[in-house]
């Protein structure tokens, strides 16, 4: 059976919400297996070494806006 993408999404919007849930959690993974765009080598490993850092202990991460308004502050 072909169903169009409007048609799916309808039947879908008719599951449970811990189904939909789930479908959502999975397809949101699904778009962290591969960049968005093609990266070098490099620029992979320099993004696995922040991401290793922000898991572990060896970085702080700041709020956007905290940065922004000290940015504010300095002008």
């Amino acid at each position: 059976m072909d169903e169009t993408l409007d048609q799916t999404v309808v039947r879908i919007l008719g599951w449970p919400a811990r189904w939909r849930a789930f479908l959502a959690e999975v397809l949101l993974d699904s778009l962290d297996r591969e960049p968005p765009f093609p990266v070098s080598a490099a620029w992979q490993q320099e993004i696995d070494r922040r991401l290793a850092d922000l898991d572990g202990d060896s970085v702080t991460p700041i709020a956007a806006d905290e940065v922004l308004a000290e940015l504010r502050s300095l002008t």
